[in-house]
């Protein structure tokens, strides 16, 4: 089917139909709307339709009805540095316009594609019409009854998002070359304008403890969003005041002729007009409502990275993401159509200057403190929620700066099953290359159309044959197709991995069998391998007695409260279902460790306590998950508080010092054992300072040789200590002897042998603990092993049992 021919007029957006003269802000909005192009609708609240002529035939001719919608956009101003327009607008109404495409006859609609658009669109929604039309005939082919919608969400300051347009008219990519900035900012509005739109149309079911289940419940919505609404448009008019009165100090004058302004909130009546507006046009509410609205997002060009962006911030609402003529990294597109590739670059590098510089001159961070330390701070950046910042932060620096292609691919991994990439093979901008070369190693469903290059919103520029055409003519309708068709099928994938997730989140261990561990792998490179080889150390102390040691500088996540498990694993993964495989991974290590309790040493540094409460950053920065672990101070405090309280006989606190001094609690004979590290170290008694613990689990099966695992706490410490100051003088004995002698040695070799028969069993622990793609690593070499033992041993020397906790309630006197 070839296009309409009144389709490219219809197309066009002209000027009275973009958001600065739509009058958004007023009740009667859209007067200058004309009457031959837009039927006003009778009903309340307020909205414009019209029905478009999109394909056609010798034989058939195809329809799409289209609305104009109002929604409320964030009001997030005075966090960049350019911070107006070149021509200042005369009302900032805070309200944006969308357009919704469906059938002039449509079924109860089950499927909104929220589509995204490309940079410095600002001019014709025609690919957008085309590919609404596209899907929906393959939708009505597969599910008759079931409806389709489309919904075009132009980015700020894109397509109808543009205030004004022309060849003498600010374009976005002119904005961004300005200020760079700028398009974080935008950003940060667009995901909150989207978290309220998935609020709205999604009946999703999701719970608090999924990736993205923070939505705005039904339960007073419209209530929930104006008040975040009302909070971001204050912050911002203290912005704005703040910017205009540096600004008047600089020119020397009062400010008062400064135009710019946070301009009006939107009312809670708006906000009500808009949800009963958009549920109505997408017949939610209804008698014949369907039970859930599956919503997908599409993305073109940049709007690629956009829908990415939406997708893994709302993974549960969201249940495919394609991306057209979009993907790899942002740094690697080349706009040579309308940009000299220089131009972009100069962009992406100034991204991250740019947000330093907001920082550092305060117009983007927290945005009050009293003091230093602050005694009350507010836990907002630009009137958002902290934590809300840092996740749509994370997933920005991810998926448009891609700093860490390992991070992105880690996403891609996560998620590929209900993602699809749709390239033109002679794409100059996003070559075909460039989304494999940011694959993961499984691969990603990928369909490359020979020939096509970038822009589709144009007609493609045949020189002298028509290759582009005829490529475009029969593939982009099949592409569509398949675009609704992965859709579905992404659906039924959804479904699944949530009844997967969920049943993991409600069970409390492994079943009996499974993943006992071998410790097979030296490096523990996934977060599968790393818990067998953990299970692996903890078998060795469940059989027949047995004595597990611990040393760690952070605190250990099976030993924190199970009801913060999912959020522990919130700092290593992306996806709910690896989460909560993760968090049952704890839950039946906790289990385990509770059953040997009596026979654990868990050895810690003395300041832990501190670092853990007081320094702990609100997200965990080593994590590349965007919910990066999010606690707050009083969070930390109860979790060490039930820490210490559960485990406090285990707990043996590391204080830093010579290991030539009496240990801490004098518990201990270490005399023999200084002597003999000293001799080994060749160094005297004075230099053995002991300031780091090693991070390694320990599994001492009964009947080591080497350490014999005895009956109580004490005798169990000193049967360590002195197992490694046999090893030491083995070692001083065979390092002395001279070339081509022969010397026994005993304790080394019988630290060999209870490697080899698994009798110790030892697991390093990755300083990146949070980075999933590496774990740690099994240490089986009897040099690696002595010293990690000499470690262990040097830790028990300078520490002490900590004295059990008080209970709830309870103080000193």
């Amino acid at each position: 089917m070839r296009i309409h021919s009144d389709l490219d007029k219809l197309a066009q957006i002209r000027p009275e139909e973009r958001d600065h003269y739509l009058d958004l802000r007023l009740s009667e909005w859209g007067g200058r709307l004309s009457s031959d192009r837009w039927d006003r609708s009778e009903q309340a609240p307020l909205h414009f339709s019209r029905v478009l002529p999109v394909h056609e035939d010798a034989e058939t001719l195809s329809y799409i009805e289209e609305l104009i919608l109002p929604f409320p956009s964030a009001p997030i101003y005075g966090i960049n540095r350019k911070a107006e327009y070149d021509k200042a607008l005369s009302h900032r109404p805070n309200m944006h316009s969308m357009r919704l495409l469906r059938r002039p006859e449509t079924p109860p609609i089950h499927r909104l594609f929220i589509l995204h658009n490309g940079l410095n669109e600002a001019d014709s929604l025609r690919f957008y019409y085309q590919l609404a039309d596209w899907m929906m005939r393959q939708q009505e082919a597969i599910c008759a009854e079931e409806g389709m919608a489309c919904l075009v969400m132009p980015f700020p300051g894109h397509l109808m998002h543009s205030s004004f347009h022309g060849p003498f008219s600010e374009t976005p990519l002119s904005r961004y070359l300005a200020d760079a900035g700028d398009l974080f900012r935008q950003f940060l509005r667009y995901m909150i304008g989207t978290r309220w739109l998935l609020s709205m149309v999604a009946d999703s079911d999701a719970e608090k403890w999924m990736v993205g289940g923070d939505l705005l419940k039904p339960d007073d919505r419209v209530g929930k969003l104006f008040k975040e609404s009302t909070e971001l448009h204050q912050m911002s008019e203290k912005r704005v005041a703040g910017g205009r009165k540096l600004a008047a100090n600089r020119n020397g004058n009062d400010g008062s002729s400064a135009a710019f302004d946070a301009g009006e909130p939107t009312g809670l009546e708006q906000i009500e007009d808009v949800d009963t507006l958009l549920r109505a046009a997408l017949d939610r509410g209804g008698t014949t409502t369907p039970d859930s609205l599956r919503i997908h997002v599409v993305g073109y060009s940049l709007g690629g990275f956009v829908a990415q962006s939406v997708f893994f911030a709302w993974p549960q609402a969201v249940s495919s993401c394609t991306t057209i003529c979009s993907g790899g990294a942002l740094s690697a597109l080349s706009p040579t159509a309308f940009a000299q590739p220089e131009e972009w670059q100069s962009v992406l590098h100034a991204l991250r200057p740019e947000l330093t510089n907001s920082i550092l001159q305060g117009r983007l961070g927290d945005d009050e403190r009293k003091g230093w330390p602050p005694t009350d701070p507010v836990n907002t950046v630009a009137g958002m929620q902290l934590e809300q910042y840092g996740y749509f932060q994370r997933i920005f620096e991810q998926v448009f700066l891609q700093e860490d292609r390992s991070s992105y691919e880690e996403r891609l991994s996560e998620y590929g099953l209900r993602m699809l990439f749709v390239s033109g093979g002679e794409d100059p901008i996003v070559p075909p290359a460039n989304i494999l070369d940011a694959s993961p190693r499984e691969g990603t469903t990928m369909l490359s159309v020979a020939g096509m290059t970038h822009f589709l919103n144009q007609d493609p520029k045949d020189h002298g044959d028509r290759r582009e055409t005829e490529q475009r003519d029969f593939w982009l309708p099949e592409a569509g197709g398949l675009i609704a068709r992965a859709a579905i099928h992404a659906e039924h994938v959804h479904m699944n991995e949530r009844i997967e997730a969920a049943k993991l989140k409600a069970r409390l261990t492994r079943p009996a069998g499974e993943r006992e561990g071998s410790g097979r792998s030296e490096l523990l490179s996934n977060g599968y391998i790393f818990e067998e080889a953990l299970d692996w150390v903890l078998g060795a102390v469940e059989e027949d007695g047995g004595w597990l040691f611990l040393c760690r500088n952070g605190l250990p996540a099976a030993f924190i409260p199970p009801r913060d498990f999912t959020n522990w694993g919130t700092a290593l993964h992306h996806h709910d279902l690896r989460i909560q495989r993760y968090a049952l991974g704890l839950r039946h290590r906790a289990r385990m460790l509770r059953k040997i309790k009596d026979r654990t040493t868990l050895i810690v540094p003395k300041q832990l306590r501190h670092w853990f409460v007081n320094l702990s950053a609100r997200f965990e920065p080593h994590s590349d998950a965007p919910g990066g672990r999010e606690t707050t101070a009083t969070d930390r405090a109860r979790i060490w508080r039930e820490f210490e309280r559960e485990w406090w006989p285990c707990i043996r606190r590391f204080d830093s010092g010579n290991i030539d001094d009496a240990n801490v609690d004098g518990s201990l004979n270490t005399a023999g054992f200084a002597s003999a590290l000293a001799a080994w170290l060749d160094v005297e008694p004075g230099y053995l300072e002991a300031t780091h613990l090693p991070d390694v689990w320990i599994g001492i099966r009964s009947g080591s040789q080497t350490v014999g695992a005895q009956r109580s706490r004490e005798l169990t410490h000193g049967a360590l200590i002195g197992g490694v100051e046999q090893i030491l003088t083995d070692l001083v004995k065979a390092r002395d002897v001279e070339p081509k002698q022969k010397v026994v040695t005993k304790a080394v070799n019988r630290l060999e042998e209870d490697l080899t028969e698994g009798y110790i069993r030892i697991v390093q622990i990755s300083g990146a603990e949070f980075n999933p793609r590496y774990r740690g690593r099994v240490d089986r070499s009897p040099t690696a092993a002595a010293r990690l033992l000499v470690r262990v041993a040097a830790g028990l020397v300078r520490s002490d049992q900590i004295s059990q906790p008080l209970p709830p309630g309870k103080t000193s006197d």
